[in-house]
């Protein structure tokens, strides 16, 4: 009961504030500079995951295939 007058409010809300028209407004209202550095900082962490789990999945079938 608690938790579907959350959900009930939460949905209301986020009606009311219309999230992608605030997130399309600050994005538009960024310089390309800004707009890139906030790119480029994303893409660094999330490049940066890929080439550690790359590593993880190197390693572990390098394990493997000396132990066959």
């Amino acid at each position: 009961m608690y938790r579907e007058s959350v959900v009930n409010a939460v949905n209301s809300a986020l009606r009311r504030i219309n999230v992608a028209s605030v997130v399309e407004d600050k994005i538009n209202s960024m310089s390309v500079e800004e707009l890139e550095k906030g790119v480029l900082s994303v893409m660094k962490t999330e490049l940066d995951m890929i080439v550690n789990l790359g590593g993880l999945i190197g390693l572990v079938i390098g394990c493997i295939n000396i132990l066959i």
